[in-house]
């Protein structure tokens, strides 16, 4: 066994005086603060010295490793090291290359017979409290609002420093808006500061254009999302982004850049939120008596019984909201969690020994040992990341066998509002109360908003009717729209068309005629085609008449498995 260790020496002393001053201490002491822990790796934050002399240290551990990093590499004729290490060459890499990263104080590594089997790495903290979500994601607490001029000149520093990467030929995956922390300047520019950067190298003649787009389109504006950023921010940060381009080349990939990224991720294309919208990122559940729950609820679900898996898959309090048609091993209660003015209205949805046939449909169609509650669960955290309306997790648990599911729960918050169901069901039956024609152009604005949205990201309902799409109002009286009921949600990457088509058609079936007219129809079609064909409108025509006869077509095939479902019921 050979060991790899090198210390900065400016920082020796005062790793001794926190008694790390060898690689097992330094692989192994008990100090400081566990930031994550998983999968045999672990990340600490430990502050060295006291008062104005401390100094906030991160030390990354990797206690073992499998054959991605100590066999396979081999075969591309690539050096074999443990992820800690290949964080600090990447640091060196592109600090290197002027790109402003944290530094490294002290690395190690242990080797078999030249294989590497632990290593860890030491690294400062960055300097900068806030990162790109905090000045630019909506849901997060922000430092301060900024003005416009602000805004636009962070983008232009973001659009720089990914620039960099680009010169450098250094492809960075992991380009996310939480792993740039950004300051403002005194003279009105931008201090940035990238970390977790692990996964980086370089990759020679990738060309710095392409680079600088992948980096932005795949990983940090979505990651952003939902954004605040406006048109002129998008041309700032492309306008910085091309490292090397004619003038006129540089001007059209500009506006072209801008605008399908205004389409995508710019404020324009948001869904409207409610005033309380919190990012899933900031509401991390925790783990409690065999189960994950938001902190904010073990008070309320111990006050109701319910601390542990055990109590709450054999409770027998709430009303049962079982309909006929429901699977046997599924069940549903609406439960009051607290008392008077802090009692709030949740559902329960419990899952006992799903047959064979739903266990394997759910390995195909999410994760082999995910429960069936975990997957509804897994895609209300995501569509929150997307800025889409939606349930609150509250808390969840599943028991497995292996990969098969032997029980398991979830509970979420009631959506406020009321199902676009039920209120047209009162249009139809009291004319006074249907909504003007401003709300009625709102409401298909940002249905269209929330479809696209979902549908670009590669997700798809599968029973998107208006009983599982809620309506209610923010303070200032805009409509928001909130999505329920995602228990059959996919994400899929192959058939794209096909799912988009079956959710739009369940769309169109339950929306009744006349009193959603034609003209509201083809109305939320050219909504969401005109995102689809970002801002394009002969495209978007044409792709409005080609999606109407799909979903003619498909809205027929669904009246007629209907019909049959129906008759199925009533002969049981």
């Amino acid at each position: 066994m050979s060991i790899l260790l090198t210390i900065d020496e400016q920082y020796r002393e005062k790793l001794a005086a926190a008694g790390l001053d060898s690689f097992d201490a330094l692989m192994h002491a008990d100090v400081g603060e566990v930031v994550t822990r998983r999968d045999g790796r672990e990340t600490r934050r430990v502050v060295l010295g006291d008062g104005d002399n401390a100094t906030t240290v991160y030390i990354k551990r990797c206690f073992s490793i499998g054959p991605k990093h100590s066999f396979w590499p081999r075969l591309l004729l690539r050096p074999c090291h443990t992820p800690p290490i290949k964080e600090a060459h990447a640091i060196a890499m592109c600090r290197a290359a002027g790109i402003p990263t944290v530094d490294v104080i002290a690395s190690g590594e242990s080797r078999l017979m030249g294989i590497p089997r632990a290593g860890f790495v030491v690294m400062t903290a960055a300097p900068m409290e806030w990162t790109l979500n905090d000045w630019l994601t909506i849901g997060y607490e922000r430092p301060r609002e900024l003005a416009d001029h602000e805004r636009v000149a962070l983008m232009r520093a973001v659009g720089a420093l990914l620039s960099q990467f680009a010169i450098a030929d250094i492809h960075w995956p992991d380009c996310k808006a939480k792993h740039i922390h950004a300051a403002p300047a005194a003279n009105g520019a931008w201090r940035l500061l990238v970390i977790d950067l692990e996964r980086s190298r370089r990759i020679e003649g990738t060309g710095g254009d392409f680079t600088s787009h992948h980096a932005a389109i795949s990983g940090l504006f979505p990651s952003v999302t939902p954004s605040t950023l406006r048109h002129e921010d998008l041309i700032a940060f492309w306008t910085a982004a091309f490292p090397y381009m004619d003038a006129v080349g540089k001007a059209k990939a500009v506006d072209r850049e801008t605008t399908d990224s205004m389409s995508s991720f710019g404020s324009e294309a948001n869904p409207r939120l409610d005033d309380a919208f919190a990012h899933p990122n900031r509401l991390p559940l925790v783990k409690a008596g065999g189960m994950r729950v938001d902190p904010r609820y073990i008070d309320l679900m111990r006050d109701a019984a319910l601390s542990t898996y055990d109590d709450v898959m054999g409770t027998g309090v709430g009303a049962s909201m079982n309909k006929p048609g429901l699977a046997s091993y599924r069940e549903r209660i609406r439960l009051t969690l607290g008392e008077g003015d802090a009692a709030e209205t949740v559902y329960l949805k419990r899952y006992t020994r799903p047959p064979l046939k739903e266990q394997f449909r759910r390995m195909w169609e999410f994760k082999f040992r995910r429960g069936s509650a975990e997957r509804e669960m897994h895609f209300i955290r995501h569509l929150g990341m997307l800025g889409i309306s939606t349930m609150r997790r509250i808390a969840f648990g599943s028991r497995m066998r292996g990969w098969f599911e032997q029980s398991g729960f979830g509970i979420t918050r009631e959506v406020a509002g009321e199902s676009l169901e039920k209120l047209v069901e009162r249009w139809s039956s009291d004319p006074a109360t249907v909504p003007g024609p401003a709300d009625r152009r709102d409401i298909i604005e940002q249905l269209a908003k929330v479809i696209f949205r979902l549908h670009t990201n590669g997700l798809f309902h599968r029973d998107l009717y208006l009983c599982h799409i809620f309506m209610s109002r923010r303070d200032d009286g805009g409509i928001v729209l909130s999505l329920i009921d995602l228990g059959r949600m996919i994400r899929s990457t192959w058939r794209r068309e096909r799912w988009r088509i079956k959710d739009l058609a369940a769309l169109a079936y339950s929306s009744p005629s006349p009193l959603v007219t034609r003209a509201d129809r083809i109305r939320f079609l050219y909504h969401y085609t005109r995102l689809e064909a970002r801002g394009n409108r002969a495209s978007a025509r044409k792709r409005t008449l080609e999606i109407i006869a799909l979903i003619e077509n498909r809205v027929t095939r669904m009246a007629r498995h209907d019909v049959n479902r129906k008759r199925r019921l009533e002969n049981r």
